[in-house]
């Protein structure tokens, strides 16, 4: 039996906190995301039983110069509107945050309506993707921290020495 088992030649340690949600379409879930990978979603039936239900296309620290992978993985929170809908606000590095400053990824996905992939499996939909808006949106991923979303904004912080606030126009 081998003990130390990489899969796909990564470390897949957890050290961001799983979240939990009360959706009206999936009922109890949970979302977790380890270090060099995606970003998961289940959901949890009454007698504590999970099911898988979908998985993001993007990873953490795919850029990771080290095998076996980067640290930390996802940084995730959550803000939803009593169950009827909600999103995860969500960070990763691009390399390995343990070994060096690495820039990062900031995402936003819709937490209970999926995207079908090709072979019939489910993916978690990107609302808003940090790579698609240019280069004032770069940031030094911090790790261990994360995004906090509070009357109607997400606060981000960085090791840039500052913490950048998105939110709708007025």
């Amino acid at each position: 039996m081998q003990l130390n088992l990489f899969p796909g030649g990564a470390t897949r340690h957890l050290h961001g906190t799983p979240l939990l949600f009360q959706s009206a379409v999936h009922g109890t879930m949970h979302f977790v995301g380890g270090e060099n990978s995606a970003l998961r979603a289940w959901s949890i039936a009454a007698d504590g039983t999970s099911t898988y239900l979908a998985g993001s296309n993007e990873i953490a620290s795919p850029q990771s110069p080290r095998p076996p992978g980067g640290m930390p993985g996802w940084s995730i929170t959550l803000a939803a509107n009593n169950g009827a809908d909600g999103i995860i606000v969500a960070m990763v590095p691009y390399q390995d945050s343990n070994m060096m400053l690495s820039f990062g990824r900031f995402l936003v996905y819709d937490a209970q309506n999926f995207a079908t992939n090709p072979d019939g499996s489910k993916r978690l939909q990107v609302i808003w993707d940090s790579e698609n808006w240019g280069p004032e949106h770069a940031f030094r991923h911090p790790k261990f921290n994360r995004p906090i979303v509070w009357n109607g904004r997400i606060y981000r912080p960085t090791y840039d020495g500052r913490i950048d606030v998105y939110g709708l126009t007025s």
